[in-house]
């Protein structure tokens, strides 16, 4: 029993130490791997919350390196795309209007078809010549940019778009300064002086000695031998030798000293006659016109007489126009003291006996009266001086301009005298005028004071009437409107004649070319002649051939240029006869169809004489479209000339277009014109005159005691169908119409408008202004290496403070905005940077929107500086970007409160921006389709797509940029706006109902990063930024892993050592 005693307490102490070694074994291995796993786990934990904030440092840290502006990473920050291969695009839209002429003249809502994106282009852009301040923190450097284009083919099509130019000129015009318009308006009257006084007196004394009615002016005529032909010249009211008005064309032709001037010519050819009439008619004119100046002009004048040779001259002044305008504004010395004999009553001014120089005031008249003290009108100004003071004394060539100082056609000089004349204005005091008295060297201050004056009332009265309630809109009008028309009918009288003639010809000839023609109507030519002929004039007919050939027969068969024509063709006597006799060898000579095709049109149209002359036609077509709506078999039946050939005339132009056209405009219907009204109106006494045209607005408005005045002149009972016909011709005429034809290329890279061409290659004392920019740009230029120097800037590095990255801290060497602005003095045009706005518009603390500051935070507001608009736009976070290429943005949109009315701006709506002091013209700048504005511009227009739909704005419309935070790097930017020409209610535009602006192109300008650019330029902050965004996920789940690995050992543990115990137990 003892044994068993024994044995069973030996068995339990083994058991005991069976499980003591058990759970000292088991406790071993669970504390290592419980301890492992909890502090690494726990470890793994905390660290994955610092994690974040330990790569974002060493991401920032690394920033620095990626975003300074250092040499060694200007291959992604100078250049684009460069390293950053970022694409930069610009894109045109072109908006077409279709309704100007009904908003114009219906007061019509206006209409835009939109053709969206139709230009694309490429920029390549880089900062060259790139230069460090020694402390790193500036970089100076010169823009060079140029362009690709990525469909060319788009970029040539033409629209009919906007005219920028109307805008311009219009603009240009009712915005000219009081000595600008003065020195215009003296160039124009001193030119025109020039000439109106000398053919004043000489066809007042040629009318009164030799044409007093129509029975003297037989023996002038004796060489017509038709009598009705001699009453016709005598009395017609477009060329009559009768009519005071018309009769200096016959005048002309006696002083143009040659057979084949072309006051002759015009005559010859509205008359019939043939070069021997205008021959005889020319001599006894030419020697009548030197009794005048013998026993008239030497005698009464002081001057030496037309025609004199230079060995019998005897005064210091010829009989010429610059004279007879001094002795004219110095004393009245030719109205007031008329030559003797030839029946002209005296009066102190050509003012009232010529009607071309409306307010025309000498200042010997000027004096005697007004403001003037009575002691002044005793005062007289030296004949010599005058002589000086009005007039240059030598052409200067072609692209130079006047040197003389001391002259009033000098524009420095009335602006001098403008500037010295504003002083004495303030102070009323005679020595304030000290200055100008010097310069010009007038004799006393009084006679100073009177200079001045004479030219501020010249500047205003005389260019658009002031003093009788005139605009300026109105001398506009007139001067725009009265070149057009005379242009025009000109360009018809030219064209239309030849051009029915050649195309009956060929009609009935059945002549399907320049060899067939010759061939037909040459005998025996040779094939080798006629190439010789038609390679010269062209091989395709059309009415220049005929024009040609009529100048060849001008002066008959022995004619010098149709025998040098005949030489040069190798042609014979007889075939150079052909060309010009009725009776060729040939059944079809030219002459003889000719004739036939002269003797119908003249049936037709009922022509005066044997043959139709090119001003009856022309008459016809601009007063009733007569020979367009009646044409002869050749042509089609169309309502305007414009029709027949739209390269010659590009736009409806005539009074009769306009009276058929628009007559739903009137209140009475308009009356149609007959060749006798419009004859009596179409002169340099009518409508060829601008102030002529200016006094029919002041007319019609103010002055109805004029209305008999009126009616003679313009030969209509209603001023309104006159006046809106007037506005009708200056819009259509030289300003270029509502509407051009450009191609998007043309409004993106620029193209020279004709008004500003002709402004700036005209005389500079007449009216020319070489400073006028005629050049119409609404891109930007393709810059030559050499242009890039004229774009110097300094930015910037962000060397010590990082906020700065980039900032501007000078364009063009001035650090607030500023535009090119050129200005001609007189003698040159000088070119000079302004302000484009009532204050400074500081551009230091934005950048050009390449890259911005680093290290964004979504309270930041960025500025960006956009010098084609030349502001500074405030953009601000409206929440997280889009994520691109695997970054995380914040986007950035335009804050439009930007573009409110701001008197700084000179901006009149909310949501625009008014840019024009540095264009020169009504540019308005906003956002597409007036995105987000809070004015009505919107519901002004009706913007449709090419399927007829409205288009309305939306947030494609915005400006906005998605950028990187860290690096502060725009990973996708848009810049767009719309450009458009604001159109007002005044004289011009006297139907449009309010002000409103009218679109012509939206410019979207876009940058956006390739993937392969992120990858290349942001892989490490994108791994960094993963790592940041994922990692800590990752290491924090795995701690979190470790240590539930370590509970549950703990707790697998404690299960285990359950089961051993129970296993020992049932032992």
């Amino acid at each position: 029993m003892n044994d068993n005693l024994i044995d069973e307490e030996n068995e339990g102490n083994v058991q005991d130490n069976r499980k003591k070694h058990i759970n000292q074994l088991l406790s071993t291995c669970q504390k290592v791997s419980i301890g492992c796993l909890s502090i690494f786990g726990l470890g793994l934990f905390i660290l994955s919350f610092f994690m974040p904030s330990i790569i974002e440092n060493q991401i920032n840290g690394k920033v620095p390196d990626q975003v300074i502006l250092t040499e060694d990473n200007s291959g992604l920050w100078a250049k684009l795309p460069g390293d950053s291969q970022v694409d930069l695009m610009r894109v045109l839209t072109v908006y077409e209007p279709t309704n100007l002429l009904d908003v114009i003249f219906r007061g019509q809502k206006p209409e835009f078809i939109e053709h969206q994106n139709v230009y694309s282009l490429i920029q390549v852009q880089e900062f060259i010549n790139r230069t460090y301040t020694e402390d790193g923190k500036e970089v100076s450097s010169n823009r060079f940019v140029t362009f690709q284009e990525k469909n060319a083919e788009e970029g040539t099509k033409q629209y009919e778009v906007l005219n920028p130019g109307l805008f311009g000129g219009w603009y240009l015009g009712t915005h000219l300064s009081e000595p600008k318009l003065s020195w215009m308006t003296i160039g124009q009257v001193l030119q025109n002086l020039y000439e109106q006084l000398v053919l004043n007196i000489y066809y007042q004394g040629f009318h009164y000695q030799f044409v007093k009615d129509e029975a003297s002016s037989n023996a002038l005529l004796k060489m017509i031998t038709d009598e009705q032909k001699r009453k016709d010249m005598f009395n017609d009211h477009f060329m009559g030798l009768g009519n005071p008005d018309t009769m200096e064309n016959w005048v002309r032709l006696g002083l143009e000293g040659h057979d084949f001037g072309p006051a002759g010519q015009l005559l010859k050819d509205y008359f019939d006659l043939n070069q021997e009439q205008v021959n005889d008619i020319r001599k006894v004119i030419s020697q009548q016109i030197k009794a005048i100046n013998v026993s008239a002009m030497a005698n009464s004048y002081k001057c030496n007489p037309y025609g004199q040779d230079p060995d019998q001259k005897k005064y210091k002044y010829d009989c010429d126009g610059k004279y007879f305008t001094a002795l004219q504004w110095q004393s009245s010395g030719i109205s007031a003291n008329p030559p003797p004999g030839l029946g002209i009553l005296p009066t102190d001014s050509v003012n009232f006996t010529n009607n071309t120089l409306h307010d025309y005031i000498e200042i010997s008249y000027f004096y005697k009266g007004g403001e003037f003290k009575p002691d002044y009108g005793q005062m007289t100004f030296d004949l010599d001086w005058a002589y000086q003071f009005l007039n240059r004394n030598y052409d200067y060539p072609n692209g130079d301009s006047m040197k003389d100082e001391n002259i009033l056609q000098h524009k420095g000089n009335v602006e001098f005298i403008y500037e010295i004349g504003a002083k004495f204005d303030k102070s009323n005091n005679l020595e304030d005028l000290k200055p100008m008295q010097e310069r010009f060297k007038i004799e006393s201050l009084e006679m100073t004071h009177v200079v001045y004056k004479w030219l501020q009332q010249m500047g205003v009265n005389f260019s658009y009437r002031k003093n009788l309630d005139g605009k300026i809109d109105h001398g506009v009008i007139g001067m725009f409107a009265s070149e057009s028309i005379y242009f025009h009918f000109r360009n018809v009288s030219e064209f239309l004649l030849p051009f029915l003639v050649s195309q009956e010809v060929v009609y009935k000839q059945k002549w399907s070319d320049c060899k067939t023609m010759f061939r037909q109507s040459i005998g025996n030519i040779e094939d080798q002649q006629v190439e010789s002929i038609c390679k010269s004039m062209g091989y395709q007919l059309n009415y220049n051939h005929f024009m040609t050939l009529q100048s060849l027969c001008t002066f008959g068969v022995y004619g010098y240029q149709l025998q040098e024509f005949g030489k040069s063709h190798q042609l014979n006597t007889n075939q150079i006869f052909e060309i010009c006799s009725e009776k060729g060898s040939s059944d079809q000579s030219f002459q003889a169809i000719i004739e036939l095709v002269h003797s119908e049109l003249r049936q037709k149209y009922k022509c005066q004489y044997s043959h139709c002359s090119k001003q009856e036609l022309a008459i016809k077509q601009f007063a009733r479209c007569e020979i367009t709506l009646n044409p002869p078999a050749s042509l089609e039946k169309q309502i305007s000339i414009h029709y027949w050939n739209k390269k010659i005339f590009p736009r409806p132009f005539e009074y009769g277009y306009f009276m058929s056209e628009f007559k739903d405009i009137f209140i009475k219907d308009p009356p149609k014109l007959s060749d006798d009204k419009a004859k009596k109106i179409l002169h340099f006494k009518g409508i060829f005159n601008p102030l002529a045209i200016t006094s029919a607005f002041i007319y019609q408005n103010k002055h109805p005691k004029f209305e008999k005045e009126f009616k003679d002149i313009y030969q209509v009972e209603e001023y309104e169908h006159l006046t809106q016909y007037l506005r009708f011709a200056a819009i259509q005429g030289v300003m270029g119409g509502m509407t051009t034809p450009k191609t998007p290329k043309d409004l993106f890279f620029g193209y020279s408008e004709q008004l500003g061409e002709e402004l700036k290659n005209k005389d500079p004392a007449g009216n020319g202004d070489k400073a006028t920019n005629s050049w119409v740009m609404m891109g930007d230029p393709n810059m030559t290496m050499a242009d890039s120097q004229n774009y110097p800037q300094v930015l910037y590095t962000g060397k010590d403070n990082l906020t700065m990255t980039r900032y501007i801290k000078s364009m063009n060497k001035f650090d607030y905005a500023i535009y090119n602005y050129s200005y001609f003095d007189g003698n040159k045009t000088i070119t000079k940077w302004e302000n484009p706005w009532n204050e400074k518009e500081d551009i230091t603390s934005s950048t050009d929107g390449i890259t911005f500051k680093p290290f964004l935070e979504q309270q930041d507001i960025i500025r960006l500086y956009v010098p084609q608009i030349y502001r500074v736009l405030e953009m601000k976070a409206i929440g997280d970007g889009p994520q691109i290429y695997g970054l995380d943005t914040i986007s950035f949109e335009l804050d439009i409160d930007n573009l409110n009315i701001d008197p700084k701006y000179y901006n009149q709506w909310n949501g625009t921006i008014n840019l024009e002091k540095p264009f020169n013209a009504p540019v308005v700048v906003s956002l597409p389709h007036f995105y987000k504005s809070k004015s009505n511009l919107k519901d002004l227009i009706i913007i449709k797509n090419q399927n007829g739909h409205p288009i309305v704005a939306n947030e494609y419309d915005k400006i906005y940029a998605n950028i990187e935070k860290f690096s502060g790097a725009p990973l996708q930017a848009v810049i767009q706006f719309m450009i458009s020409m604001k159109i007002q209610k005044d004289e011009l535009f006297n139907n449009v109902t309010e002000d409103m602006v009218l679109p012509l192109i939206t410019l979207y300008n876009s940058g956006n990063f390739s993937e392969q650019g992120v990858k290349d330029n942001f892989g490490d902050l994108k791994f960094g930024l993963s790592i940041i965004n994922w990692g800590w996920y990752l290491i924090m789940s795995i701690g979190i892993i470790m240590i539930l690995g370590a509970a549950l050992i703990i707790v697998i543990a404690k299960y285990k050592k359950t089961q051993v115990v129970s296993v020992i137990s049932d032992l």
